[in-house]
């Protein structure tokens, strides 16, 4: 086969593949491109954040990217610089926080929830990813998606350093995603 024969198959072959490609894009793109109201909650959460609440009073909350900790003045004691600090005098003997409730934000920054979905086909639910950066896995989390979708409890296991982030999770795939927050566990070990 010449050169020009050879060119011109690479050619086709590389074409297609660029097709192939544009065509996956075109698809991942839309896939969940049809945000809604939160009157009218359908397929997508229109959440541009969240709130953390203990008690009805705000722990932190994160909006646009970023946080906002202790907004309601209460927690003075979670808290160390732009970190969340967990200490044994705020959980209970068994290492857990008080129960966290967890309301989404909206564009004009109101708070909203979503449904209970405690059926196993509910559409939405919560997910927590986290990276150990000090210590033997010494946060996780309580969370019963069955029990209530949004409230979950942080388990202390031990002195350590941790960044969380927070998912909104849709069928399969995060409708938000928070930034990472890092956690600070401190008194835990003798």
């Amino acid at each position: 086969m010449d050169k020009i024969g050879i060119w011109v198959m690479n050619s086709k072959f590389k074409l297609t593949i660029l097709f192939l490609l544009a065509g996956i894009m075109v698809i991942s793109l839309q896939a969940c491109d049809n945000p809604v109201d939160d009157d009218d909650i359908g397929e997508h959460a229109n959440a541009i954040g969240f709130a953390v609440k203990i008690d009805g009073e705000e722990l932190f909350r994160y909006a646009r990217r970023s946080y906002d900790l202790n907004p309601s003045g209460e927690f003075d004691d979670w808290f160390e610089g732009d970190s969340l600090k967990i200490t044994p005098d705020l959980v209970d003997e068994d290492g857990q926080t008080p129960e966290m409730q967890l309301r989404w934000v909206n564009r004009d920054d109101e708070l909203f929830d979503l449904p209970e979905l405690t059926d196993e086909d509910g559409e939405w639910n919560l997910r927590f990813d986290k990276d150990v950066l000090e210590g033997e896995e010494p946060l996780s989390f309580i969370y019963d998606k069955e029990e209530s979708t949004w409230t979950f409890k942080k388990q202390a296991n031990g002195d350590g350093e941790v960044t969380v982030v927070y998912n909104l999770w849709h069928i399969d795939h995060p409708d938000l995603e928070s930034t990472r927050l890092h956690v600070l566990l401190e008194g835990f070990e003798d």
